[in-house]
């Protein structure tokens, strides 16, 4: 199948800088930097207001959408945790009830070789717009074996996460 049909592709938008009614608020603002680390976005860069949510509400993405840069350093990878926004520079697929979310994530994940191969095609910004994302084929297996797959790599991911925040609070 296609990443297309895996669930809805939605690709970001920014609020207007220059109006600062949009900005300094608190909800999540996703840019790729913010999608470099572990697999849940759990605080971003920067944060949006209401107002700022409203100027892009055709862009909005729930819980458990997985983010993927599409421009410049392509193939980053995230999940979102709260309702959220993310810049241009990502596509987010907000998964359907046919598959899972999480092996959606990894299922990306697995196509940091592809991005960096499409990545070098360019000789000036790489882009992969939306109708390109959308239509890389992927082999997808049945929902139980999607949550079988999803379960072991999210408990590793896990202990990883916690791994982090031990070595964060030893360093502080």
């Amino acid at each position: 199948m296609q990443l297309g049909d895996l669930g809805k592709i939605v690709t970001g938008k920014t609020p207007s800088t220059k109006n600062s009614a949009f900005w300094d608020g608190t909800v999540p603002f996703v840019t790729p930097k913010d999608i470099q680390g572990l697999k849940h976005i759990e605080q971003t860069e920067r944060y949006i207001t209401k107002d700022g949510l409203d100027a892009v509400k055709g862009s909005i993405i729930p819980p458990k959408a997985v983010c993927v840069s599409c421009i410049g350093n392509i193939g980053y990878v995230g999940m979102t945790t709260v309702e959220c926004v993310s810049n241009q520079q990502i596509n987010s697929i907000i998964v359907n009830e046919n598959n899972n979310a999480d092996f959606v994530y990894y299922l990306i994940k697995s196509l940091w070789p592809f991005f960096k191969n499409y990545e070098g095609q360019s000789t000036t910004l790489s882009i992969l717009n939306k109708t390109q994302f959308s239509k890389i084929e992927v082999d997808v297996p049945d929902l139980k074996a999607q949550e079988r797959i999803a379960a072991i790599l999210s408990s590793i991911d896990e202990k990883i996460a916690i791994n982090q925040k031990i070595n964060d609070n030893l360093a502080a």
